[in-house]
C-alpha cells in the first residue's frame, strides 16, 4: 500500500512539473520507485513540453532520459494499452528512435491489441510512421482491429491513421478493407474535418494509390471550398497534388485553391511550387495570372529546388504550353547542371522533353544530360527511351554513341513497347534520318498490329509524310530483316499482356468462319498484303496508306467476294463517302502483282487481316474482331499463302497530318506531411 501511495504522489509531481528539468529531476531522485504509471507519465510529459518548446535537443542529450528508457523496457509487460500507445507517441514526438524500446512496445501491443481503443490504435501506428519504423506484423494487426472500431474514430484519428499507413506503406491494395472503411466513415464526419485532416486524408489516398471513390472526394472538395481560407501553404499544395494523383478534377475546388494560393504564394517553398505546377498540368487546368506569379516566386528560390522539383516544374509548364521566358529557363538549366547526377531516369527524360518542347537548345546542358543518361540507361523504360529520342530529334542533337545504345536497348526490349512509345519512337527515328536501321523495321512491323489510337496514328502519318519529304521509302530488304523478329517480339508482348487481350467465343467463331470463307475462295500468296507483312508495310511507308489511313492507294475487292462474306458471316461492307477514283500512274509491282503508287500502300479488309485497311478504307467488315484476331488470321493466311484472286481498281485518298509534340505523363513528388 505504501508503494502505491508513493507512486501516486510521484505522479502528481510529474504532472505539476513546469519544465523538462523538473521531470528529469524526479527521474534522477526517484527512479527506483517508478512504476509503469510513473514511467508512461514522465515520457508523455517530456514529449508535450518538447513539442511546445524548442528544447527537444537538450532533452535528448540528457543521460537521465536513457535511464528512464531502461526502466521502461524492464516494465513493459505491465503497461496498459493506453500506456503503450502514449509511450510510443512520446518517442515519436521527441524523435527518440530507440529500437529496443520500439520493438518492446510492438511485442506488447500485439499481445494486447484487442483492448486498444480507437485513440490507442491511432497513436501507436502514427508514432511508428513518424519514426519511419515499419512494424509489418503490427501494421497488419492494427488494420484488422481498426476496421471493427472505425465508428469510434474521430476525424483526426481517421486522417492520422490514413497518413500513417501511407507513410509506412506505398501499396494500398494490401489494406483495401480498412481504406474503404475509412472512406465510408470519413464521408459521415467530413464536416468536422479541419484543413489538416482534409489535406492529409487526400494525400494519404494518393500516396497509397488507392482511389476512395468520387463520393468522398466530392465531399472533401465541398469542405475545402468552404474552409480554404484556413489552409496553410503546404496543405494547399498537398491537397491539389493529391487530387491530381487521384485524377479528380473539380473546377470550383481548383478555383478556390488557386485563389488561396495567390494570397499565400510568398510562403510557398520550392516543393510546394513544383507540386502545384505539376498538379495543374496533370489536371489540365491553367490558373491564369497566378502562373506568372508562380514563375516569379520559383525564380527567387530556384537554387533551393530539388532535382525532381526542377524536372516537374519545367515538365508542367511544357504540358500547359506556358512559356516562362528565356531567363527562367536559363536559370533552371544552370541549376539542373549542378544537380544532374541526382536526376532519376524519368527526371532526365522529362527535363529534356520540356526543353525540347520550348525549343531551347543549350549544348552544355544536353551534353551533361546525355552523359548522365548513358550511366542510367539500363533503368529506362521503353516510354523513357521513346520520349528521350523525340526530345533529341526535336533539338536536332544527335549523340551517335548514345543513340547506338538506345537503339540496341530498344531492340532488346521490343516486346515491352506500348502503342504510344512505338509511335513516338518511329516518328523520332524518321526525324533523325534513322529509318534505315534494322530496329526501325521491327518497330514498324510491331506498330502495324498495335497502334490504333488516333494520336498514335497521326504521329505515324507524320513520320510517313516526313519520309516522303526526305525521299525515303522503307527498303524491302530491311523490312525482311525485321519481319520475323518483330512478329516473335509481338508474340512475347501478347504473352505479357494476355489478360488485356482475352478472346471471346463470338470472335473465335467469326475468325473461324472467315478462314472457311477464304479457303473456299481459292486464294493464294498473301505475302505482300497481311497485317504482319513488312513488305506491305514497306509499300505503305511512302505515304501512310492502308493501316495508317494516310495518302496512298487502297484495294477494292470484287462484289462476289463481298456477297460471300455477307451471306456466311452476316456482316456488311460499306463505302467511304466522298471519295473519287483517279487515274493511276504506272507503278512498280509488288510480290502479289498489285500496283503501288509512289507514296501509297495497300489497303484491305480490316478484321480478317487481309491488308492494312485504315479507319476509313473503301470496304471493310463493319465489325471489330480485335487486334489479336487480326494478327492471328493474318498469320494463318500468310502460312497458307492465300491472296485475293483479282483486283478491280485502286483509289487514292489523302489525309492532312496533325502537328504537335507527343504528350508525356509523369509522376509528382511524394511529400512527407508532418502531423501535430
Amino acid at each position: 500500500g505504501g508503494a502505491i501511495e508513493k507512486a501516486k504522489r510521484l505522479n502528481y509531481k510529474l504532472k505539476d512539473a513546469k519544465d523538462w528539468k523538473g521531470i528529469l529531476r524526479q527521474v534522477e531522485i526517484n527512479l527506483d520507485i517508478f512504476n509503469e504509471v510513473n514511467i508512461a507519465t514522465a515520457l508523455h510529459r517530456l514529449a508535450k513540453i518538447a513539442r511546445d518548446s524548442n528544447e527537444k535537443t537538450k532533452i535528448l542529450r540528457d543521460p537521465r532520459l536513457a535511464s528512464l528508457e531502461t526502466k521502461a523496457q524492464e516494465n513493459l509487460k505491465l503497461f496498459t494499452p493506453q500506456q503503450l500507445s502514449n509511450s510510443a507517441w512520446a518517442c515519436a514526438t521527441l524523435s527518440y528512435n530507440s529500437m529496443p524500446l520500439l520493438r518492446g512496445i510492438e511485442q506488447q501491443a500485439l499481445l494486447k491489441l484487442e483492448k486498444f481503443n480507437s485513440q490507442d490504435l491511432t497513436n501507436t501506428i502514427w508514432a511508428y510512421a513518424k519514426l519511419s519504423y515499419k512494424p509489418k506484423q503490427l501494421m497488419n494487426a492494427i488494420a484488422k482491429e481498426a476496421l471493427h472500431k472505425l465508428y469510434d474514430f474521430n476525424p483526426q484519428g481517421l486522417a492520422n491513421t490514413l497518413w500513417a499507413f501511407a507513410t509506412l506503406n506505398h501499396y494500398g491494395e494490401q489494406y483495401p478493407d480498412l481504406l474503404s472503411g475509412i472512406a465510408v466513415e470519413a464521408s459521415k464526419k467530413i464536416q468536422n474535418f479541419n484543413p489538416q485532416n482534409l489535406a492529409n486524408s487526400c494525400w494519404a489516398y494518393a500516396r497509397l494509390n488507392f482511389h476512395p471513390g468520387n463520393a468522398l472526394l466530392e465531399k472533401i472538395a465541398q469542405a475545402v471550398v468552404h474552409k480554404v481560407d484556413y489552409f496553410k501553404p503546404q496543405e494547399l499544395a498537398n491537397l491539389i497534388w493529391a487530387m491530381a494523383k487521384l485524377n479528380y478534377r473539380c473546377e470550383s475546388l481548383l478555383a478556390s485553391v488557386s485563389y488561396a494560393a495567390d494570397r499565400r504564394l510568398g510562403s510557398y517553398n520550392p516543393q510546394n511550387l513544383a507540386n502545384t505546377c505539376w498538379a495543374y498540368a496533370v489536371l489540365e487546368y491553367h490558373p491564369g495570372p497566378l502562373m506568372h506569379k508562380i514563375i516569379l516566386q520559383a525564380e527567387r528560390c530556384i537554387t533551393d529546388f530539388s532535382q525532381q522539383g526542377l524536372s516537374n516544374t519545367v515538365w508542367a509548364l511544357a504540358k500547359l504550353r506556358y512559356n516562362p521566358g528565356d531567363q527562367f529557363l536559363l536559370k533552371v538549366a544552370c541549376e539542373a547542371s549542378k544537380k544532374i547526377t541526382s536526376f532519376s531516369p524519368q527526371g532526365l527524360v522529362n527535363f529534356a522533353w520540356a526543353f525540347a518542347f520550348f525549343g531551347k537548345y543549350y549544348l552544355d546542358l544536353m551534353d551533361l544530360i546525355c552523359r548522365e543518361v548513358e550511366t542510367k540507361l539500363h533503368a529506362f523504360t521503353t516510354q523513357d527511351l521513346a520520349s528521350l529520342t523525340w526530345a533529341l530529334a526535336k533539338l536536332e542533337y544527335h549523340p551517335g554513341p548514345l543513340m547506338t545504345k538506345i537503339l540496341e536497348l530498344s531492340e532488346r526490349r521490343l516486346c515491352y513497347f506500348q502503342a504510344p512509345a512505338l509511335a513516338e519512337m518511329i516518328y523520332a527515328l524518321v526525324e533523325m534520318d534513322l529509318y534505315q536501321v534494322p530496329v526501325f523495321a521491327k518497330l514498324w512491323d510491331l506498330s502495324t498490329v498495335m497502334v490504333q489510337g488516333e494520336k498514335e496514328i497521326e504521329m505515324i502519318r507524320r513520320a510517313v509524310d516526313a519520309m516522303v519529304v526526305k525521299g525515303g521509302v522503307l527498303p524491302v530488304e530491311v523490312a525482311k530483316h525485321g519481319q520475323v523478329a518483330g512478329r516473335q517480339q509481338h508474340q512475347h508482348h501478347q504473352h505479357h499482356l494476355h489478360q488485356q487481350h482475352q478472346r471471346s467465343l463470338q470472335r473465335d467463331v467469326h475468325i473461324a468462319s472467315a478462314e472457311a470463307l477464304l479457303s473456299q475462295s481459292s486464294i493464294s500468296s498473301l505475302s505482300s498484303l497481311s497485317v504482319t507483312s513488312t513488305q506491305a508495310t514497306a509499300a505503305t511507308a511512302g505515304g501512310a496508306g492502308g493501316m495508317w489511313g494516310g495518302p496512298g492507294w487502297e484495294l477494292r475487292e470484287t462484289d462476289s467476294f463481298k456477297r460471300q462474306a455477307e451471306s456466311l458471316l452476316g456482316l456488311s461492307f460499306f463505302d467511304a463517302p466522298g471519295q473519287k477514283e483517279v487515274p493511276l500512274p504506272s507503278a512498280p509491282k509488288t510480290a502479289a502483282g498489285a500496283k503501288v503508287g509512289p507514296g501509297g500502300g495497300l489497303g484491305g479488309y480490316d478484321g480478317l487481316g487481309l491488308g492494312l485497311g485504315g479507319g476509313s478504307s473503301h470496304h471493310r467488315f463493319d465489325h471489330d474482331h480485335g487486334r489479336g484476331h487480326r494478327q492471328a488470321a493474318a498469320e494463318q493466311l500468310q502460312q497458307q499463302q492465300w491472296a485475293p484472286r483479282r483486283h478491280e481498281r485502286l483509289a487514292l485518298r489523302t489525309h492532312a497530318p496533325v502537328q504537335g509534340p507527343p504528350e508525356r505523363s509523369q509522376g509528382g513528388d511524394n511529400n512527407n506531411n508532418n502531423n501535430n
